[in-house]
């Protein structure tokens, strides 16, 4: 508890807010509901709010997206790009509003955007999900639709914007997580993770005819519903140019491992669920578009790479810093039991996951 008179982060980040939307809207900007904690985002402290006495636009529900310190300003831009261009083409993508991609305004760079209204298409957390059994049955169909969705989209808007923000094209692709990872794993000296960069370096899929606007985490707590009805995709820090197999692999290994925290039991629940929405989800997906299980393959081992590489990744940096940092569920011995499976490559993780 703060003593009294103490501010608290939230009190600081609350005042220097306003005092930004003042400089920038006018004088008059006031709080009509100040800033409130939402739940859901992992790489980012996300809040809720709404202004009294601001210009058009401005009057509804908020959302205020601070990134974590030492973020690359590219990586901001990136959300940013992708949320304006999909909300252009009529995707419900949240319209921004503000942007600062740097630490000038604020502490940590941040995003303002309008707050989408619906709930989660899936609900991940324990024990919430008990008391979704209804939904879960329809829920490959409308994953599936979704995506379909936004893989309709013209991706050339997209490649524009980052080109103008100075993303260039192999940063735009699924090389960037892959050089991302190669990075990871030289910073840290994860040299037994190398076989696996080895193996998707050497086994990239032919080019697609059409490349496609792929989320990167299009799963069911980033799309929101009413009824039946999609009304708002969000979360959009992974976004990458890529094959549409780049999204449908990757949840279909988000699936198949249900990296879900709780009871032991409940992770084996989720697991042996999960493989039964991956199996409805490449169903679903393949009556709008044929994608060969190949390239399905290799982006679901993709994403069990480069989640495994994350995490080892801040594992690393906190026992090298001492700085606290959030951890992803993802369990890196499954990661490379799962990357084995699939591709037949061994990597040892054992000795990076001392305390």
């Amino acid at each position: 508890m703060n003593q009294q008179g103490a501010r608290g982060p939230l009190d600081e980040l609350t005042s220097g807010l306003l005092g930004h939307l003042r400089r920038s809207l006018g004088g008059g900007v006031a709080y009509r509901e100040p800033l409130r904690p939402l739940t859901g985002g992992f790489v980012t402290d996300v809040y809720s709010f709404r202004l009294d006495g601001a210009a058009d636009g401005w009057q509804g529900a908020l959302v205020l997206r601070v990134y974590p310190p030492g973020t690359d300003a590219a990586s901001v831009r990136r959300e940013r790009c992708a949320q304006e261009v999909v909300s252009a083409q009529g995707v419900p993508a949240p319209r921004v509003l503000a942007c600062e991609d740097t630490a000038t305004s604020l502490p940590r760079p941040f995003m303002i955007m309008e707050r989408l209204p619906g709930r989660p298409q899936l609900v991940i957390a324990f024990p919430q999900i008990l008391v979704e059994g209804h939904r879960l049955l329809s829920l490959p169909g409308r994953h599936a639709a979704a995506l379909a969705m936004v893989h309709a989209l013209d991706a050339a808007p997209l490649l524009r914007a980052f080109e103008n923000a100075g993303i260039d094209r192999r940063a735009a692709g699924p090389e960037h997580w892959l050089d991302f990872a190669g990075a990871t794993i030289a910073r840290w000296g994860l040299d037994d993770l190398r076989p696996a960069l080895d193996w998707l370096t050497a086994h990239r899929p032919p080019e697609p005819r059409r490349h496609a606007i792929c989320h990167g985490d299009l799963f069911g707590a980033n799309i929101l519903e009413q009824g039946r009805w999609v009304t708002g995709i969000i979360d959009w820090n992974l976004v990458t140019v890529a094959d549409p197999a780049f999204d449908l692999g990757g949840q279909i290994a988000a699936y198949e491992m249900s990296p879900m925290p709780g009871p032991r039991g409940v992770q084996l629940a989720a697991i042996g669920f999960g493989k039964l929405l991956a199996r409805g989800l490449r169903r679903a997906y393949g009556r709008l578009r044929k994608i060969p299980e190949e390239s399905i393959r290799y982006y679901a081992v993709m994403r069990a790479f480069t989640e495994l590489t994350f995490k080892l990744g801040l594992q690393a940096e906190v026992r090298a810093t001492g700085r606290s940092r959030r951890m992803p569920t993802w369990r890196p011995d499954q990661c490379a039991r799962y990357i084995a499976r699939r591709a037949g490559v061994v990597v040892e993780t054992a000795r990076y996951e001392r305390p």
